[in-house]
Parts: structure tokens; C-alpha cells; sequence
């Protein structure tokens, strides 16, 4: 891996040694029309899941992989397949990830992940405020959201499973701007017994700098960053946070974490 992002620091295309992880895509339909997200239609086609047999294809031509995230456009428990392609991968040895927006998670698909021998997963959450959360994610409900990562970690714990959750939030300048809504994520990750939170950029923040995303202010950042960081102690939550020192052109996902999507596409290509 460390040599993918010597070749992506010096943005060399050729020669690049083979990533050790991908993104897969289990689905290409969404159940929900988050607004910072430029998915909007989802209707459903042949190429919308991604069948056993594709995914059986694709990593048998992929010896070399090490870890799948199963992540896309879509929402990935819209398979029904899922935990099946999730039991490939372990049978593989692969380490596996799986990124939701929490919605359908329920007894049965919760129980479906614990035998699948999944090793994390990530649910996306943007703000602890349930009117903004809403908002952003349009179609979602907060107690939802609440209620099902409780049950997901009830189940872990009666279970003895070593599955990892986490708790993931986009940055938006709003949440930065007022960083109650950050907060109160924290709060709800002590609620429902999660102990990790990461925090990230937008990727499109790559195209127009992030002093005009945020401000040009970086120590200001780095204190709100900070502040979190305590708090997160205080709540026995570690909190992880991206670099505030991102420069235009800082892409590296084409060397080292390229993406292949239901219909069999791979993106980005170099």
C-alpha cells in the first residue's frame, strides 16, 4: 500500500503496484435521496445488484486483494445477497467493510451480518440534530437510525462478535459552523454503545481548496477538531479526523483504492 502512494504522490500511471483494496459496489439503488449525495435516480435495471456469481468472477481474477469495502452509489442491504457475498470474501480470507446508512438494518439483516463474518461496519451520519439530520437525508428518519444501531450492538454483544461499528460524518460547513450538531453525534454514539466516530471531507473538496470550503482559517479548524477530540474523550468515543491540509489535486483514490461498481465498471480509471 505504501508503494501505491508513492506512485500517487508523484502521480505516476504506470507501473503501479496492484491496490490491496477496493470499493465494491453491491448495489446501485438507493432507498433514501441524501442531498449532499449526486445519486438521484435510482431505478432499477439488471446490472442494479451485483450477483454472486459476478462478485465469485471478479475476485477469483483478484488473488492479490486484501480487503473489500462494500460501498457505492447505492445503498448496499438493498441486496438480498449481501451477507452471501460478505461469506465469499471471509472464505477468501479478505477483510471486509461495509459502509450503510443504517435505514434497513433489522433483526433479520443484522443477524444475516453477524454469520456472514463481517469485520466493520460504517454508518453514515451527518449531524446528531434530528431535524438536520432529516434534512440532509431525505427519506431517513433519526429514530430509525437510533433505534436499529442499538439493536446492531445489543446483538454483537449477546452474540460475542467481533464485529466493529462505527459511526461516520461527512463535514458540511454547517456542522462545522455550528458544531452542536457534532456534539449531539457524539451524544448518540454514547447512547448506543458505539466507541468510533471518523470524520471526513467531501471529495470534491480537492477541486476548489479547502480555505474556501471552510474558511482559510486552518488553526480555527484544528480547534474545533480539538474540541471534539475532548469531548469524544470525556465519552469514552475516540473520534478521528481528516488532515486540514489538503491541496488541490490531492486524489489518490485512482493508485490505491479504485472502485468497481454493480455492472462490472471500474472507477476511477488512471
Amino acid at each position: 500500500m505504501l508503494g501505491n502512494y508513492f506512485f500517487a504522490f508523484l502521480k505516476i500511471s504506470e507501473n503501479v503496484p496492484l491496490p490491496l483494496e477496493f470499493q465494491i459496489e453491491p448495489s446501485a439503488v438507493c432507498n433514501l435521496r441524501c442531498q449532499a449525495c449526486s445519486f438521484k435516480d435510482s431505478k432499477k435495471t439488471d446490472n442494479s445488484f451485483l450477483s454472486k456469481e459476478n462478485f465469485i468472477k471478479l475476485i477469483g481474477e483478484m488473488a492479490f486483494i486484501k480487503t473489500i469495502n462494500f460501498t457505492g452509489i447505492g445503498e448496499s442491504l438493498l441486496n438480498k445477497n449481501l451477507s452471501g457475498l460478505i461469506k465469499i470474501a471471509k472464505n477468501k480470507k479478505i477483510q471486509t467493510l461495509l459502509i450503510t446508512n443504517g435505514q434497513l438494518l433489522n433483526k433479520k439483516t443484522v443477524e444475516d451480518l453477524l454469520k456472514s463474518g463481517l469485520d466493520k461496519i460504517s454508518i453514515s451520519v451527518e449531524s446528531g440534530k434530528v431535524d438536520y439530520y432529516e434534512k440532509i437525508r431525505m427519506g431517513a428518519k433519526f429514530e430509525i437510525l437510533k433505534n436499529n444501531i442499538i439493536l446492531l450492538e445489543k446483538a454483537i454483544k449477546k452474540n460475542n462478535s467481533n464485529l466493529q461499528v462505527i459511526i461516520n460524518a461527512m463535514l458540511l460547513p454547517e456542522t462545522l459552523k455550528d458544531i452542536s450538531h457534532l456534539v449531539k453525534l457524539i451524544d448518540l454514539a454514547s447512547l448506543c454503545k458505539v466507541n468510533l466516530i471518523t470524520m471526513q471531507f467531501p471529495h470534491n473538496i480537492h477541486d476548489f481548496g479547502i480555505q474556501n470550503y471552510f474558511g482559510k482559517d486552518k488553526e480555527k479548524l484544528r480547534k474545533t477538531f480539538n474540541i471534539l477530540k475532548h469531548y469524544g474523550e470525556e465519552k469514552k468515543i475516540a473520534v478521528n479526523f481528516p488532515s486540514v491540509n489538503y491541496k488541490k489535486g490531492q486524489c489518490y483514490y485512482p493508485w490505491i483504492y479504485p472502485q468497481i461498481t454493480s455492472s462490472g465498471e471500474l472507477l476511477p480509471a488512471v
